[in-house]
């Protein structure tokens, strides 16, 4: 008989799951600004926040009686592998992204004003950050919805609550279209992590897509790279080309047949 997750442990999750991000608000809020200590203090707590959530999650699926393999966690070259196959594509995604924005408003590269140092110090906290919404998301989480739904119907329920995470109280034309965009952008990870079997590729996608998005091209912020524009940008047009681009790149992932073979593995009966 295939085991069955238990609705106290979900809900146990749920609270070790917002036990660790009430731990990374209380990092930013404790430890504010970019000088040595308060960078430490936020990596810190974002530690915290990765230890309980993956001990919590182990010991969780161990009581549901399901492999702690399906957590998608380790230190060795399969894992390797898949995190450097998600910063890959997480290069491309942004490529595809500039080529998108270009075909509407053209422009030029330059050099801007943010050094690579702070690019880098930045990419480290995106990267631990980003790991805990891996955790939360992609994670236990989807594991048990997988087992109840099926891994498809996990991935879609899972769409609308990680956009709402993100959600930063702007006004419903807003929030509709950061609920499809970063909607879009949850399909992306979670068909990396299920195409490869590795949490890592998901965590690379995350945090170097948003570190080149971010701190190298800049989105309304000082960045490593200027782009210069021949014209205004329209906010729709950003908004068409993230979504569009996205999406694609969603779908495709989803039809490779390592994928499909991911998501059979995820809710296989363990022996």
């Amino acid at each position: 008989m295939s085991p069955t997750p238990r609705v106290s442990s979900l809900c146990l999750f749920l609270a070790l799951a917002g036990a660790a991000i009430a731990t990374l608000q209380l990092g930013h809020t404790f430890f504010p600004g970019d000088r040595g200590l308060a960078v430490t203090g936020r990596a810190l707590c974002t530690m915290a926040a990765i230890g309980v959530l993956v001990a919590g999650s182990r010991r969780l699926l161990e009581r549901d009686g399901l492999p702690a393999d399906r957590l998608a966690l380790g230190i060795d070259a399969w894992h390797s592998r898949a995190f450097v196959i998600g910063g890959g594509i997480a290069c491309v995604h942004i490529l595809l992204l500039l080529a998108g924005v270009c075909v509407f408003v053209p422009f030029e590269v330059g050099a801007g004003p943010l050094p690579f140092s702070a690019v880098a110090v930045a990419g480290v906290g995106y990267l631990t950050g980003n790991f805990v919404e891996e955790l939360v998301f992609r994670g236990y989480l989807l594991i048990v919805l997988a087992r109840w739904v099926g891994t498809v119907g996990a991935i879609w329920l899972l769409a609308l609550p990680f956009g709402l995470f993100h959600f930063p109280g702007l006004d419903p034309l807003a929030l509709g279209k950061m609920l499809l965009t970063t909607g879009a952008m949850h399909f992306v990870y979670a068909y990396a992590w299920i195409a490869t079997r590795s949490l890592a590729a998901a965590v690379a996608l995350h945090a170097v897509g948003n570190t080149l998005l971010h701190e190298v091209v800049g989105t309304g912020k000082p960045a490593a790279l200027a782009l210069h524009f021949s014209g205004s940008v329209p906010d729709t047009v950003l908004f068409v080309v993230f979504f569009g681009v996205s999406a694609l790149l969603a779908w495709l992932l989803s039809r490779l047949p390592a994928a499909r073979r991911g998501a059979a593995w995820l809710v296989a009966t363990p022996r």
